[in-house]
């Protein structure tokens, strides 16, 4: 919807939007007038692993205030999420990506500092819940969740999937229900899938779920390869 507004495909995502706010708050604006009750920060790429690439790491308290200052503009009467995303770096233990370039690696430690700093931004700038969508790996979501629950706000998690209904590292969903529900989070699911896929998945893991399942299909699932394209 950005990019039909006029983004760059390769710009910074949230540079664009503090740059460029209009096409961004009438979005959630019609989300809003629709019935949404949650809004999604536009904070998915704000944190400082991801803004390495265009030389804006120490903008993460400042962008992630500010980004979530917009959505509550636009829609004073929904809830907003803060929106944590992955890294685009593949989180240890590596597995079956071990022979990855070291550049595109990074240590749990160095993935949940990451997230701390943005969920602790986040928090800061008042929203009413943290969101860690996306994620490829139930290793990356482990520490996005890590960080995030230290805030004390409640913490959603949503893997991505591919047409299979596996994640990056071949997992199925209900592991990561189990570890992620045991772990503290509120809320578990899939997004950025088809319904197919998302529907199967949930199905799989519905008899184990300790707390509510998640459904946000985007109508296409990401393969491993186009996931690692899309990072």
């Amino acid at each position: 919807a950005l990019q039909a507004a006029g983004m760059p495909a390769d710009a910074c995502t949230e540079q664009w939007i503090l740059d460029n706010p209009a096409p961004l708050q009438e979005l959630q604006r019609r989300y809003a007038a629709a019935g949404c009750d949650v809004l999604y920060a536009p904070t998915f790429g704000a944190n400082r692993i991801r803004l390495q690439r265009f030389g804006l790491e120490d903008r993460v308290t400042e962008w992630n205030r500010r980004l979530v200052a917009l959505t509550r503009e636009a829609a004073p009467r929904c809830r907003v999420a803060g929106n944590l995303s992955p890294t685009g770096k593949i989180v240890e233990p590596y597995g079956w990506l071990e022979e990855a370039p070291a550049h595109q690696r990074i240590t749990m430690q160095q993935a949940v500092e990451a997230f701390a700093e943005q969920a602790e931004a986040l928090k800061s700038a008042g929203v009413d819940l943290l969101v860690a969508e996306t994620m490829p790996s139930l290793n990356e979501a482990r520490a996005a969740l890590l960080a995030a629950r230290e805030t004390g706000l409640p913490v959603f998690v949503t893997m991505a999937v591919d047409e299979e209904g596996r994640t990056l590292s071949g997992a199925s969903l209900l592991p990561c229900v189990i570890t992620l529900q045991a772990m503290g989070a509120a809320a578990v699911g899939v997004n950025c899938c088809t319904p197919a896929a998302a529907r199967e998945q949930l199905e799989e893991a519905l008899p184990y779920a300790q707390v509510p399942l998640i459904a946000k299909p985007s109508g296409t699932g990401l393969s491993p390869l186009q996931f690692g394209e899309e990072m």
